[in-house]
Parts: structure tokens; C-alpha cells; sequence
């Protein structure tokens, strides 16, 4: 799947990239309070009673990432090969699709609206953890992706669990989750970018 001979997942990795680093950085510019990833969670720059412009920015970013997420795994279509883990793929896109509309959701829901906030977010990192971990595994085995990206995946989804179990969700573990995701994402377009310019090539 691809637009003017782009694949479609590059296009989108590069613009989750993109919106959620750039809303997320003028979020902080107008954030009135001193922050750490160590005491500040990331939604907290959503937060529409803390900074009032800030948050716009922030959960614009949101929404704008989420949809980003969701054509970023409708074009891993493009890696399916080996039948017997192409399944384990789809399944891998089918949640990393909810995955994204959990973000928008959150962006339409920030912390102003506590309840569903914390539902969104619960299932957004949730189900981004099975998306990579299901994608990341059929990719290994379909051997479609550089096995350093796919270990760094591995790596980082160690982390996260293990921060989580020990520190119990604290914001630097939130920060980790998100930017190790966007690293993960980023590292797959420029791949599959690579690969792409490979073709490219062979067919001149």
C-alpha cells in the first residue's frame, strides 16, 4: 500500500513522529509549572485546568498521533509473506488499530475528564504493548525487518514490564513506553523505507 510510491507506513511512522514530538515540545513551552519525566506525567501537559493553552496543543498531538497509529499499522499490509505468522500480524494490526483510537480518545478526553481518561490510557498502553509485541514476533519470524530493530523492540517492552511491575506506573515509566514506541515506529518506516529504495534500484 503506498502513495506516490511511498509505502503508507513510512508516510504515517514519520508523521506519529512528527505531531506527537512537535505538539508535545509546544505543550511544554506553554506548561506554567516546572516538570520532570520523574514527577510529571505526560498527560499532564493535557491537562486543560493546569495550562489552559498548552493542553490544546498537547491533545491536538494526540488525536493527530492516534490517526497516525492507525494507517501506520494498516500499512504494515505491506510485510505480509509467510502464511503460518501472517495471522499473527493481522492480529498485531487489529490492536495496534485500537491502539491509535485509544490515543485519539485521550486527546478528546485529557486528564480534565478523570474517569475516562484513565480508562483511554489504560487501554492505549495496554494495547500498544500486545500491538509490538504481536507484530514485532511475526515480523521475526517473516524475517521482513532488521533483527536490531526487532530486538530493540524486545528490549524495550522488557523494560517497560519491569518498570512497571517495580515502580508501579510512575511517570518515567510513561515516558519510556511512549518514546521507546515512537523509536520502535520510526526505526520500522525508515526499514521499510530502505527496503522500498532497494526495489527501486533492483528494477533501474
Amino acid at each position: 500500500m503506498k502513495i506516490r510510491g511511498i509505502p503508507l507506513s513510512c508516510i504515517a511512522g514519520f508523521c506519529l513522529t512528527f505531531f506527537y514530538i512537535i505538539f508535545t515540545l509546544l505543550s511544554i513551552i506553554y506548561y506554567p509549572h516546572p516538570f520532570s519525566p520523574f514527577t510529571t506525567y505526560l498527560s499532564d501537559f493535557g491537562n486543560m485546568r493546569i495550562s489552559s493553552i498548552g493542553s490544546n496543543y498537547y491533545n491536538i498531538g494526540c488525536i493527530l498521533t492516534g490517526i497516525s497509529v492507525i494507517f501506520f499499522y494498516i500499512g504494515l499490509i505491506e510485510l505480509f509473506t509467510d502464511v503460518n505468522w501472517r495471522y499473527l500480524l493481522i492480529l498485531g494490526q487489529l490492536v495496534g488499530l485500537f491502539s491509535g483510537i485509544a490515543l485519539i480518545l485521550i486527546g478528546i478526553y485529557p486528564e480534565d475528564f478523570p474517569a475516562q481518561h484513565a480508562f483511554w490510557s489504560s487501554i492505549f498502553f495496554q494495547f500498544n504493548f500486545l500491538a509490538m509485541l504481536a507484530v514485532n514476533t511475526s515480523l521475526f519470524f517473516m524475517r521482513k525487518i532488521s533483527k536490531r530493530i526487532i530486538f530493540y523492540s524486545y528490549l524495550c517492552q522488557l523494560i517497560t514490564l519491569a518498570s512497571f511491575l517495580l515502580l508501579n506506573g510512575s511517570p518515567i515509566v510513561e515516558w519510556f513506553t511512549v518514546f521507546s514506541s515512537i523509536g520502535y515506529a520510526i526505526l520500522i518506516s525508515l526499514d521499510i523505507w530502505w527496503q522500498n529504495e532497494e526495489k527501486k534500484y533492483q528494477i533501474r
